[in-house]
């Protein structure tokens, strides 16, 4: 979540302010990319978190299970978040009409991120041990440890590394180029996960996997030329809705045939989070319908939105002491009621840590 979890960026007559890689703060110019950075990292949370309960898809009743409201909850709305801020952060790049130096100043941003909090979090959840135990000790677990951010939620910033290298070849090719680029991008998201079980190789349907973000780049791309806050909102809006269509008719085809054992082996759970063309054709549409539709934002949004990095970095950490004591006071409450306990608990404590840091450190260095 840089860019998109960073400070806000205009675009068209607007400027960018120089910390634009991570939610971060100047001033914002696009009313819908700031509702978005807010509602998008409380999606986070919420995920990690498990406010969204746990269907029979995380054990080996998968095959039997049929969709419900908690799993279209889960994976086609909870699960945007990544995708949007990706998309968000790209779209931002690629407005600024990037040379290397613009881009080398994102990048510097999110490597300082990097550094400090997949580091940080092993330290907070298992000691100097854990970090000793995650270390990889053949070629291709140094190769996973890399692009998991040492099995953190921090895969993000690694990711996102990779976008935007992508976007700064990107911007300067021709737009048919990016548009066959989209496409083929797109489709390998599409065909991975039954590639994945196909060849029994679970690795392409990870989380983790660069083939899910690639689209992102291009289609950050596409939005600055074509559906961006200049263009006409008509055209943008009837775009946007046909992806909405389109989207969930792919969704349902991913339903249908994209649950499978395999994924357990990445995803803890019978079903890939982000290997799936759904949520590239959705995360495109939301951002798309917030740069035309989105009201002007009120302080509490202008708020979460400018604090959208810090909750995401920090919500784990302060959600296990709320578990603990949430378990202590409460251990006959059911799991799902427990994690909406700690939820906004979680956020609000996230919040107050992070203003207090900010003024320890003055800069915003790791927010």
């Amino acid at each position: 979540m840089t860019d998109s979890l960073a400070t806000g960026a205009s675009v068209g007559h607007t400027t960018f302010g120089p910390r634009n890689a991570v939610p971060v703060r100047t001033e914002p110019r696009i009313d819908g990319i700031q509702w978005l950075r807010a509602i998008l990292s409380v999606f986070v949370v919420i995920w990690h978190l498990g406010g969204a309960g746990r269907t029979a898809l995380w054990d080996d009743r998968y095959l039997q299970h049929s969709v419900n409201a908690s799993d279209i909850l889960s994976f086609q709305v909870l699960l945007l978040a990544v995708p949007g801020f990706m998309l968000i952060s790209n779209y931002l790049l690629a407005a600024a009409n990037p040379d290397e130096n613009v881009a080398w100043k994102r990048a510097q941003r999110v490597i300082i991120l990097l550094l400090f909090w997949p580091l940080a979090l092993t330290l907070f959840q298992s000691g100097w041990g854990g970090v000793v135990a995650e270390w990889p000790r053949t070629p291709e677990a140094a190769i996973v440890y890399l692009l998991t951010a040492g099995h953190t939620i921090f895969y993000f910033f690694v990711a996102l590394l990779l976008t935007y290298a992508v976007t700064l070849m990107s911007v300067r090719l021709p737009t048919f180029a990016v548009l066959a680029l989209l496409a083929a991008a797109t489709i390998a998201v599409a065909a991975a996960p039954a590639a994945a079980i196909a060849w029994h190789m679970a690795w392409l349907g990870a989380y983790w996997s660069p083939i899910n973000f690639l689209p992102y780049a291009f289609a950050g791309v596409v939005i600055v030329r074509f559906l961006g806050p200049e263009a006409d909102r008509g055209r943008a809006t009837l775009v946007a809705l046909a992806l909405v269509v389109v989207g969930a008719m792919v969704a349902a085809t991913e339903w249908q045939f994209y649950r499978h054992g395999i994924f357990h082996q990445t995803e803890q759970v019978s079903y890939p989070t982000y290997t799936r063309a759904s949520l590239v054709l959705h995360a495109t549409a939301l951002l798309v319908l917030a740069i035309h539709w989105a009201p002007r934002a009120p302080a509490f949004v202008e708020f979460m939105a400018k604090h959208a990095l810090a909750l995401y970095c920090l919500h784990l950490f302060m959600a296990e002491p709320m578990r603990v004591l949430v378990r202590t006071l409460a251990p006959h409450v059911s799991s799902l009621t427990q994690a909406w306990i700690v939820i906004p608990l979680a956020i609000l404590a996230s919040y107050v840590t992070s203003r207090i840091l900010m003024q320890v450190w003055r800069e915003r260095l790791l927010f």
